[in-house]
């Protein structure tokens, strides 16, 4: 056994960045591969990630209630609905304060900074190439992915550019979840973190190639998802 963990360890010394980018796109192709050949089973598909760790229950039903605002049924099976991927990720100074805080009680804790590093390696393959078009983020997330020009300007925006709606985006890209109409009304999402933003993704390089066209009606019903969020009760 000493022999094969000195082994393994060596072999990791050695060959640690070979084995990190094949995974990589090892899950690139699978996720391409299951997005072209699979039916989907919902019409949006949302991605969060930030510091929050849902529970099922917390993800069915804020998936439930944004559902309600789904406006096509893509894929034909009669039924308008959603599904969130989460992604739990923290920032150093979100790990650092979240371990300060088990300190100070006295609880045994520790924050799994390696598992932290592989979910924050699939956040990265999905939003390279997956299909969610809705993101849910933590506002770390969202600058980084808005500094690499991956978010979508509400001014090109159908339905929410050159309207009142604009005057709800802080920086013209994003919407403070907490601050629309539909937060404020619905429960069950305000479980993500106040400071939480949702927005729009450009599609993704890879889908541009492989699935565009469903890649091109995801981005089109999450942006008529964000406007309904953002005119929640106008009207009525």
């Amino acid at each position: 056994m000493k022999k094969f963990l000195k082994w393994l360890d060596n072999f990791w010394y050695h060959y640690k960045w070979p084995v990190i980018i094949f995974t990589a796109f090892a899950v690139f192709a699978i996720i391409m591969t299951a997005q072209f050949f699979s039916r989907a089973e919902f019409d949006l598909d949302l991605l969060y990630a930030g510091p929050l760790n849902p529970t099922p229950n917390q993800l069915r039903d804020a998936e439930t209630e944004i559902s309600k605002l789904i406006s096509d049924d893509l894929n034909d099976d009669g039924k308008k609905n959603c599904q969130i991927t989460p992604f739990y990720l923290l920032t150093d100074e979100q790990a650092k304060a979240l371990q300060a805080e088990y300190d100070a009680k006295e609880e045994l804790f520790f924050v799994d900074r390696a598992k932290l590093a592989d979910t924050q390696q699939k956040f990265t393959t999905q939003i390279s190439a997956g299909n969610s078009a809705l993101l849910i983020l933590d506002p770390a997330w969202y600058t980084l992915l808005r500094e690499q020009d991956l978010i979508i300007p509400l001014s090109e925006t159908e339905g929410i550019a050159g309207t009142e709606l604009e005057n709800l985006s802080a920086d013209g890209y994003s919407f403070r979840l907490a601050d629309t109409p539909f937060a404020q009304f619905f429960t069950a999402v305000q479980v993500f973190p106040e400071d939480t933003v949702i927005c729009l993704r450009r599609i993704s390089t890879a889908s541009a190639f492989i699935g565009k066209k469903e890649a091109e009606e995801q981005l089109a019903l999450a942006k008529k998802t964000l406007r309904a969020m953002a005119a929640f009760g106008e009207g009525q």
